[in-house]
């Protein structure tokens, strides 16, 4: 159960990052005149045309506020789970009797 947690977890943190990126580049991207976006992937390389680096900056900074939003949360959280309670009885000092009997009766000395 818990590596299925973490699967869903990690595909949903992934979608929600991408979306959040593509928005923000639709945002922040100027408009190509004329563009369809029927390029072929083997056109792209290199370095980001000048005047699309400001906008990708901007996009990439605004993106990686989300994740930075979910860890605050989760330390958030974090901080209202109750802390563990020692069990009495359980490796406390005082709770072993000094003496106690062996298998066959016996009285045997505690370490």
């Amino acid at each position: 159960m818990y590596n299925t947690t973490r699967q869903i977890g990690a595909v949903l943190g992934s979608a929600a990052i991408a979306v959040l990126i593509q928005a923000r580049l639709a945002a922040e991207l100027p408009a190509v005149p004329g563009g369809s976006g029927g390029a072929s992937p083997m056109s792209f390389g290199g370095t980001l045309p000048e005047a699309l680096q400001e906008g990708f900056s901007t996009a990439m900074g605004q993106s990686i506020l989300l994740p930075a939003a979910v860890i605050l949360i989760g330390m958030a959280v974090v901080l209202f789970f109750a802390k563990p309670q020692p069990i009495q009885g359980w490796g406390t000092p005082g709770s072993v009797p000094a003496t106690s009997k062996g298998a066959k009766g016996a009285e045997v000395q505690s370490r």
